[in-house]
């Protein structure tokens, strides 16, 4: 009975992919395993895996991803002494973090944060947000999905990916309601129900674990079943392209600013106006902005701060203007 149970729960995860989905999982499946059956892997680091994402993803989220797999218990296998990854974690794997709700990717989720059980340090909760935004823009930029974006017309990633990895975390929460920050975060303990909580409330990690497992795996990447929020991450940009300039953004400020505008507006962004192409002419400013639609301000100023705001209404040139959903960044 217990082995129909463990088989039913198996064929439930299976069931939440289309036939063509389970086509796909299973090829990637074989060719990360050599077609053995298990994904290969040995001093935390699958052999086969690491070969066929060693490009596309850093080899510190491979080997996350290699701990999330390994967290699956498969009872009555003996698997948890294996290195290999068995064909039902990997299926268990895709299901729980691309199908799952918060409560079925959480275990994973902290396995892949820690590979000890228990409470995990804020601190580890930080280099594992750090690795999952750097592997997004890594990967999206390997498979040629920045649209128009790239490493080179914007600003290097690495402070952002700083930036918005700190934005994210200061949504954890501990139980009794408070929000540790600075070197508080960094040493406080976080029990699984508060990383939980956490990634119910903060959408991003969901997202970019889809990004990262099915770009970084090449698997489910041109189906259907792909969510808005993924085909939304980056808008396509428009009007840089050789033009020699390079943008006050980088892409995991793109990414997230973008996810805060109205849906319809997640598309596409134009450049209209750079001080370094049109000159620093408020009248220049003016013919280019005005009537075009809600539009998104950056500014750097003397000392190196960047900041700007996002306009949900077309400028004109008048007193009082607002929009009605309007907002700063800084």
């Amino acid at each position: 009975k217990m082995g129909n149970a463990e088989s039913n729960a198996y064929q439930n995860h299976l069931s939440r992919f289309l036939p063509e989905e389970q086509s796909d999982i299973d090829g990637v499946f074989d060719t990360l395993s050599g077609s053995s059956g298990s994904a290969g892997a040995k001093n935390g680091k699958a052999t086969k895996k690491t070969a066929y994402m060693r490009e596309p993803l850093p080899e510190q989220m491979t080997v996350r991803l290699y701990n999330g797999m390994k967290s699956i218990d498969l009872t009555g296998k003996s698997s948890g002494l294996s290195e290999h990854i068995a064909k039902e974690q990997f299926v268990i794997f895709m299901s729980n973090l691309l199908k799952g709700n918060a409560d079925e990717k959480i275990t994973i989720i902290m396995r892949m944060i820690s590979k000890t059980e228990g409470p995990v340090k804020g601190k580890q909760i930080q280099e594992f947000t750090e690795d999952l935004i750097m592997s997004v823009v890594h990967v999206l930029s390997y498979r040629k999905e920045l649209k128009g974006w790239n490493l080179e017309n914007t600003r290097d990633s690495a402070s952002g990916i700083k930036a918005l990895a700190s934005q994210l975390l200061s949504e954890l929460k501990l139980a009794d309601g408070t929000k540790p920050v600075g070197p508080q975060l960094t040493e406080t303990n976080f029990d699984q129900s508060v990383i939980e909580d956490w990634v119910y409330r903060v959408p991003q990690i969901s997202v970019f674990l889809s990004v990262v497992i099915r770009q970084g795996l090449h698997v489910l990447h041109s189906l259907p079943d792909q969510t808005k929020d993924i085909v939304n991450l980056v808008p396509v940009c428009k009007g840089i392209k050789g033009r020699g300039l390079v943008s006050l953004f980088d892409i995991p400020s793109v990414i997230y600013i973008n996810s805060h505008l109205p849906a319809e507006l997640q598309h596409k962004w134009r450049l209209l106006f750079s001080s370094r192409l049109h000159g620093e002419s408020f009248s220049q400013l003016c013919g280019h902005i005005v009537n075009k639609g809600p539009c998104i301000v950056i500014l750097k100023d003397l000392d190196g701060y960047i900041f700007g705001g996002f306009a949900s209404h077309s400028w004109e040139v008048k007193p009082q203007f607002q929009g009605k959903t309007c907002f700063s960044l800084s």
